[in-house]
């Protein structure tokens, strides 16, 4: 049996009361004034290090912790948007580190991250930097946010 979109969709509208709704993001304080200026400021030292011919190696994680990625769907009017959660165990982490220039390095791990996982990617990193070009400090500045495990002892020691 063959039928079109829109035969679908008002059965689903008027048939069964449902709305095609987007799932609501909630907002970070991120456009606070103080954050605002902390920006700015983070620009103009990047900025700064950038016109000085600095190689800026941004260094992070992320990890895919489920695998519903469904933004929107059907759903009753009356009711709020909800998901299944299906969920990894482990979670899979992505370690990566990204320059200016367009280099890339990365690291996958089947295992939820903390400072030893990442020191261990920091020590890989390094070592590679290392034999691509031993003189890589010198003109080089690792681009790391302030989480706990990014600021370790274990790891300061291997920068």
């Amino acid at each position: 049996m063959n039928v079109s979109n829109g035969t679908i969709n008002k059965v689903l509208k008027e048939g069964q009361l449902l709305k095609f709704r987007k799932a609501k993001k909630v907002p970070l304080h991120a456009n606070s004034l103080r954050n605002q200026y902390m920006r700015q400021q983070f620009s103009l030292k990047l900025l700064g290090l950038l016109l000085d011919g600095k190689r800026i190696l941004a260094v992070d994680e992320t990890w895919f912790g489920e695998t519903n990625y469904q933004r929107q769907s059907w759903q009753w009017s009356q009711k709020q948007k909800s998901q299944t959660l299906d969920v990894f165990q482990p979670r899979i982490t992505i370690m990566a580190a990204i320059d200016n220039y367009g280099d890339a390095y990365l690291s996958l791990l089947q295992a939820n991250n903390n400072q030893y996982t990442w020191a261990e990617f920091v020590r890989e990193l390094v070592q590679k930097l290392d034999g691509e070009r031993p003189n890589w400090r010198d003109d080089t500045v690792l681009l790391v946010d302030g989480a706990k495990m990014h600021t370790t002892e274990l790891v300061q020691s291997i920068y």
